[in-house]
């Protein structure tokens, strides 16, 4: 049988390695675009292994965020993709979306209120935030 600090060590294993991959960074992508609409600019997405972001330079509109900022949510939801396994985020983005944009009778309320986005938009701002992040710490989100 597993002793609790057996099962420590292990956690702290994959809590190092999960840190360690990166993910591969696109500038100056259209692909953000893709997923904008009139009620939502969209600057960054994360399509794992990839985090898309926008042109900055070439913007007619000001940002909302710092562009340190927008990498730093993107790279919350590549640690949140990690610790799901990739396809289980894609499964419970999905649901919380659909679940959420029901609830609120609103898409975009909807998408602003999935777990994932709640987390990385209330820690985005805080560079320092994946250095200290516990893993699934969007599950206190979920309930919103």
């Amino acid at each position: 049988m597993f002793t609790l600090k057996f099962i420590k060590k292990i956690r702290c294993f994959f809590d190092i390695f999960l840190k360690k991959i990166k993910p591969i960074i696109i500038r100056n992508s259209r692909v953000p675009n893709w997923f904008s609409n009139k009620d939502m600019e969209m600057y960054g997405i994360t399509l794992f292994p990839f985090i898309f972001v926008i042109n900055f330079d070439n913007r007619q509109n000001e940002l909302i965020y710092k562009k340190c900022e927008i990498l730093n949510h993107e790279k919350i939801h590549f640690q949140q993709m990690l610790e799901t396994g990739i396809i289980g985020f894609y499964l419970i983005f999905l649901l919380e979306f659909m679940y959420k944009s029901i609830k609120y009778k609103n898409i975009v309320q909807g998408y602003l209120n999935i777990s994932f986005e709640i987390e990385s938009y209330k820690n985005m701002k805080n560079l320092q935030y994946l250095d200290y992040r516990k893993r699934y710490n969007w599950l206190k989100y979920i309930i919103n």
